[in-house]
């Protein structure tokens, strides 16, 4: 399935029941829906997740009821039609987490999306939108890590997270300096090449 495929055309095939459409879709989206869990509604990893599968099993069953460009919506609006299924079921799962619980909501959740409107004060849409794409791409740039060896990201870890020169990542990894350097830089570009294939880098 092409990387360029637009949203709409993948719809369709989903309609058809191209399986491949499909996937294409959440590897597109996935990172976003599961940003806007952790970033908008504080969801911790485990619920962030429970998130991800509910928002794309209601995308899916909803596709049929999805106006694309064309039929009175604008263009990309599959995106913002995502968006929408995914606040509301966040909403929904925070609810039901405070039912549960039986202490109501915490006081840092996001109370003025409970009613299904954006914010009207303080943190503006778009700066949210903004944050939101931010951690996207650490989240993408995470599950790309997640499909290298496990050398590869420990010695990416020690190199960029961590900050350490060669020289002492080669003590830590029993390699000399000329080694280190070479397996990181190795270890970079399969990340890179992971990255592209994802949709993410070019």
């Amino acid at each position: 399935m092409a990387r360029n495929t637009a949203d709409d055309e993948l719809v369709a095939m989903c309609l058809e029941g191209r399986r491949e459409a499909w996937e294409t879709l959440v590897s597109r989206y996935g990172a976003y829906v599961y940003a806007i869990a952790i970033k908008a509604f504080h969801m911790p990893a485990d619920e962030a997740e429970e998130a991800f599968q509910a928002v794309f099993t209601k995308v899916y069953t909803s596709l049929g009821q999805y106006r694309g460009h064309g039929q009175g919506q604008e263009e990309g609006g599959f995106k913002r039609w995502l968006a929408r299924v995914a606040r509301s079921v966040c909403i929904d799962q925070v609810r039901a987490k405070a039912r549960a619980n039986r202490h109501g909501l915490a006081s840092d959740w996001p109370v003025h999306w409970m009613d299904g409107h954006e914010p009207v004060s303080g943190t503006a849409t778009s700066s949210i939108d903004d944050e939101i794409s931010r951690l996207t791409d650490r989240v993408t740039v995470r599950q790309a890590l997640a499909q290298l060896p496990e050398e590869s990201r420990r010695l990416l870890y020690l190199r960029f997270y961590k900050d350490l020169p060669y020289n002492e990542i080669a003590r830590l990894t029993g390699r000399s300096e000329k080694v280190a350097a070479a397996l990181t830089s190795r270890s970079l570009a399969r990340l890179r090449q992971v990255l592209v294939d994802m949709g993410a880098a070019t």
